[in-house]
């Protein structure tokens, strides 16, 4: 099996603490690949250039996504503190962006979609909705480099489910200015 350079192991190795350590290790296995992979990015794509497309149960990879244990706020903390040692110098303000996007979903299983305003499709005259997960982006908006413009970095999202689908789903609506005020919230205390 194939593996990144000590440096990029040290600098993923940030992000152990959010994760068990058999979770951490099949998604350094995830990693690896999606760095080697040629063409799209899938789970099967990743674990086939690893060497590992003879192990018939996918499977416990695909549930590395959506039933192994990892927190989302460990990992975004552990990022945007290697962001800020990147991008920000010391005594500099910071500046972070909220955005609120809609990934266009549809399926059977995906339990957060609902029907929500399509910015996108939407003209002054129209308002467009289209059915799919609505997330309320944090993002770290810093000068790099190697570009002439400064980049949003996003590092903490959270979906922002719609009335309809908390009901659905037994849980408090919150509003998209709710979850902006609440992600700043959690980035002062950080």
């Amino acid at each position: 099996m194939l593996t990144p350079s000590p440096e990029i192991l040290q600098l993923l190795s940030t992000f152990a603490v959010g994760m068990t350590a058999p979770t951490f290790a099949k998604a350094l296995i995830f990693i690896y690949g999606a760095i080697l992979a040629l063409g799209p990015r899938t789970v099967a794509a990743a674990l086939r250039v690893q060497g590992l497309d003879d192990d018939t149960n996918f499977g416990k990879y695909h549930r590395v996504l959506n039933q192994a244990s990892w927190s989302a706020m460990v990992m975004s903390r552990a990022l945007v503190g290697l962001l800020l040692l990147a991008f920000v110098p010391a005594g500099q303000p910071l500046r972070v962006l909220i955005d609120e996007t809609l990934a266009r979903r549809q399926g059977k299983k995906i339990g957060y979609k609902g029907w929500c305003r399509d910015a996108v499709r939407s003209t002054p005259h129209k308002v467009a909705i289209s059915l799919g997960i609505r997330w309320c982006c944090l993002c770290l908006f810093v000068s790099v480099p190697w570009g002439r413009r400064p980049w949003a970095f996003p590092f903490l999202v959270v979906p922002v489910l719609s009335e309809k689908t908390a009901k659905r789903l037994g849980k408090p609506h919150r509003s998209g200015v709710w979850w902006a005020a609440a992600l700043v919230g959690k980035l002062r205390v950080w």
